[in-house]
Order: C-alpha cells, then sequence, then structure tokens
C-alpha cells in the first residue's frame, strides 16, 4: 500500500522535483533503530503503558507487532499467521492499547475467513481473535479493514473495513464490552455512494458518543468524504473532496483539534495536487490551512504527500511528508491551526540515507519527545526508528480521555515515581502508581470536565487534551 502510494506521489513531482541540499535542518534527528527485514517497515506507533513504543510490521505472511524502547532495542511481541491457514490473521493495520493493557488491532487478511480480524493481544503475548470479518452472507459483516480500531465510550471497541456490508463499500462497526458484533452503517447507502466509500482511516468518537471518520472514496464529488455518525442521526457527510491529479482520491486523514475543531491531510489536492493540510469547522466550513510544493518552494523543500498529522502538547500539528524535501526523502513538519509551516527534519540528509527516507509514523510521547519510523533507508536498508526533539515539554495523557466517576482511568507520563497527587479540573483523586510511566486513577466525586494534573518530584504534569466526564 505505501509503496503504491509513494509511487504515485513520485509521479506527481516528478516535472518540477530537484534535490537542493542548501537549506539548513530545524532539529537534530536521533535513530534509534535500524530496521532489519524481518522488522520491515514499523507503523502506527504508540506509547505503551510500560513507556515503550508499540507498532507493527505489516509485512507478509508473519508479520507482527513490535516493542522498541525510547533508546533502542527491537522485540517481536506477537508473530501473525502462527496458526494453520493464518487463523490468527495477517497484515495488521494498526493497534491501540487498553487502560488494562489489552491491545486491540485489525488484520487485512487471515482469521476464519481469510478476509481480515479483530483481535486483542494479552500482556503475555497471547493473541484472541475477537471477530472474524465475512462471517455473513455476501461479506455483509465487511471484509478487510485498513485501519486501527478504535475505543468506543462504551467501553468496546468501533472501526471500519474498507469492503464488505450491504454495497460492498464498506462498513461502520462497533463491538460491545461483551463481544457482540453491530454493524453500525453500511457505506454506499445513498445514490452514487453521496455518503462515502472504502474508509481506510481509523475512525474516532467523541464524549458525546458522536463518531467521526473519513472515507477514501465516493461523497458527493465521488473521492472521499469527511462523516460523522451518531446511532440516533446515522451518518451525515460533513465534506466531500474533489479529485486530485490524474482523477485521485483526496485519501484524507482526521483528528479533532483541542480547540473542537478537526484538521487533517489530503495525501493529494492543494494548489498543486501534493497534498495539503486542511481545517474542517464542526459546522461544515473548510479551509486549506496550506498546499504543499507550492510555486514558491520550487523543489519541493517543503515535502510533498502528507500522511498523518498529530496534535503536539504545545496545541501547534505536526505531520509527515512521504517524499519530496531538501534531500527527497521526506520530511516532517511543524503548521499551527491557523497554517504557518515550518519544516522540521528533511530525510535523506545523510549519506546513503543513513538517517531514513520516507517517514511513514509520527508521534508524541508524553516525555515531549516526538517519535516515527521511515519505510527504507537506515543501516539495513529497511528503515529506521527515530526521535526527534523540538523542545516540547513533558504532559501526561489519559487513557481513555474520558471516564464516568468512580471508574478507573490509565495516565500515560514519565518520570511518575514518587507521583504525590492527581487531580481531574481541580479534584483529587485516589490513585496508584503502576511504573514510571504509568497511573492508575479513580475519577473522583465532584470532578468535571477540563485538565488532569499529576504532581511530580519533577514538577507538576498537565495532560494534553482536557479529560471528558461522562454522565
Amino acid at each position: 500500500m505505501n509503496r503504491i502510494r509513494l509511487a504515485k506521489i513520485a509521479c506527481v513531482i516528478a516535472l518540477f522535483y530537484a534535490i537542493n541540499v542548501s537549506v539548513a535542518l530545524a532539529q537534530t534527528l536521533t535513530t534509534i533503530a535500524n530496521l532489519r527485514s524481518v522488522d520491515y517497515q514499523v507503523e502506527g506507533l504508540i506509547q505503551a503503558n510500560d513507556g515503550k513504543l508499540l507498532g507493527f510490521d505489516h509485512g507478509a505472511p508473519s508479520s507482527a507487532i513490535i516493542e522498541t524502547g525510547l533508546n533502542g532495542g527491537l522485540a517481536e511481541v506477537y508473530t501473525f499467521c502462527s496458526l494453520a491457514n493464518c487463523a490468527d490473521g495477517y497484515f495488521p493495520q494498526g493497534i491501540f492499547q487498553a487502560a488494562d493493557g489489552t491491545i486491540y488491532g485489525t488484520t487485512m487478511g487471515g482469521g476464519a475467513n481469510s478476509k481480515g480480524a479483530l483481535y486483542e493481544l494479552s500482556l503475555d503475548g497471547k493473541e484472541t481473535v475477537l471477530y472474524s470479518f465475512c462471517a455473513q452472507s455476501n461479506c455483509a459483516d465487511g471484509w478487510s479493514p485498513y485501519s486501527a480500531p478504535a475505543p468506543s465510550v462504551q467501553g468496546g471497541v468501533i472501526g471500519t473495513t474498507f469492503g464488505g456490508g450491504v454495497k460492498g463499500k464498506g462498513i461502520l462497526y462497533e463491538l460491545s464490552p461483551a463481544g457482540k458484533f453491530t454493524q453500525l452503517y453500511s457505506f454506499c447507502a445513498q445514490t452514487n455512494c453521496t455518503d462515502g466509500a472504502g474508509p481506510v482511516t481509523s475512525p474516532f468518537q467523541a464524549a458525546d458518543g458522536t463518531i467521526y471518520g473519513t472515507t477514501n472514496l465516493g461523497g458527493a464529488l465521488g473521492f472521499g468524504s469527511v462523516y460523522s455518525f451518531t446511532s440516533e442521526g446515522g451518518l451525515v457527510t460533513t465534506y466531500s473532496f474533489a479529485a486530485g491529479p490524474g482523477g485521485s482520491s483526496a485519501e484524507p486523514t482526521l483528528i479533532q483539534g483541542a480547540d473542537g475543531n478537526f484538521y487533517g491531510v489530503t495525501l493529494y489536492l492543494g494548489q498543486t495536487g501534493n497534498g495539503s493540510v486542511f481545517k474542517l469547522t464542526p459546522q461544515g466550513k473548510f479551509t486549506t490551512l496550506y498546499s504543499f510544493c507550492t510555486a514558491d518552494t520550487g523543489n519541493c523543500a517543503d515535502g510533498a504527500g502528507p500522511i498523518g498529522l498529530i496534535q503536539g502538547s504545545d496545541g501547534n500539528l505536526y505531520g509527515m511528508t512521504s517524499v519530496a524535501g531538501s534531500f527527497g526523502g521526506g520530511t516532517i513538519f511543524g503548521i499551527t491551526p491557523k497554517g504557518v509551516l515550518t519544516t522540521l527534519y528533511s530525510f535523506c540528509s545523510q549519506a546513503q540515507c543513513m538517517d531514513g527516507n520516507g517517514p511513514q509514523s509520527l508521534m508524541q510521547d508524553t516525555n515531549g519527545m516526538l517519535y516515527g519510523a521511515t519505510a527504507a533507508g537506515g543501516a539495513h536498508g529497511h528503515g529506521t526508528a527515530f526521535s526527534l526533539s523540538v523542545g516540547l515539554k513533558p504532559f501526561v495523557q489519559a487513557n481513555p480521555g474520558w471516564g464516568k466517576v468512580g471508574g478507573v482511568v490509565g495516565i500515560l507520563g514519565s518520570n511518575l515515581t514518587g507521583t504525590t497527587s492527581v487531580t481531574f479540573n481541580g479534584t483529587a483523586a485516589t490513585f496508584h502508581v503502576v511504573s514510571d510511566a504509568y497511573i492508575e486513577a479513580e475519577v473522583p466525586t465532584g470532578a468535571t470536565s477540563g485538565i488532569i494534573q499529576v504532581a511530580t518530584p519533577g514538577g507538576t504534569l498537565n495532560s494534553n487534551f482536557s479529560f471528558q466526564l461522562l454522565p
């Protein structure tokens, strides 16, 4: 999938791309691991409850869940296709970790019906398939999830599949805490698929229960859409994308910012068709914040083909471009919510791309650092895992970002040993320090939605997003 995207983007920018090595790099990148063929292409990095980083290798057929420390070292937590006929799945597409440490993920292939699986992975590395897709006639329950599942406010899991459903164009699903699988919506239910088709990115749920996401196809113009879904109101298309170069879809990704607005990137689109960063208000007002590889950057020093976006603890947005940049290997960039972009690092600045080539994963650790992985380059040519300091301060992060009074919430952080207090918007909570990187806290009576504060020997840490109290 990534190789196809890279090739398409390279063709788009070929007419005006030229290498220019005169631009100074804004930050210093540190390679923490050189990936080998056995751990080829680590993607989807997240901060684990033990302070390490978790990701996945979706090579075929024996793909794996990969773990790495912040200072290096690689280990396989689980290797897929360990069962006959790959009944445990293969081609993993993304993961998240629940407060109790259980990892949830999807595979695009394998499972009981060879059409993908939703699974959980325990702390001791035991995998259990929770649902095998295409269990129903004509795959009405979907096939081939192309993205990670996400936690639901009900305590279960939500996600999408690329195909299957009533019209064969993918579904939005939910798995309850009791293990009941429910198809929430079957895409392309409307004429000409104006409601979207073929979702390839993870949906996410707000505290009020609304689910948001994007589709790769369909929409009013046929090239992808942004949607919202509630059980009461069904699916609403918030925005429809126009065609990219050569009639390609926008391939959008989406996050919700701390200000309540939505931000995302398109792989294509923008003024030159090389991708863009956009803002979308809850009311549906769409604004292009930045177009990559525009005329004033001639040689695409700012990169092309953005494929990811996160919001940092400083409120700014951070992402990566898969190709171009000053040295041709892609970039890491920062951009303000108003659209001022800064290139933080250009890959392939080192001889033989020893610093990596083609970034494909980016996240912020609670120590403030950015971490990620590249698809190629490095000492073995199979990519790197890296860290990048951009001067952001440490923080804490609730896992999940919502909860009810009396419920237990995990709090990710760093240097948490010796913590003396935890408060939810000023209300003191009882807590237990599980490790230097993780705290379990009970949502206290009298708590309200707001910032979580953790008092440690090194100072008070604030949560990067407001915790949302559920009724």
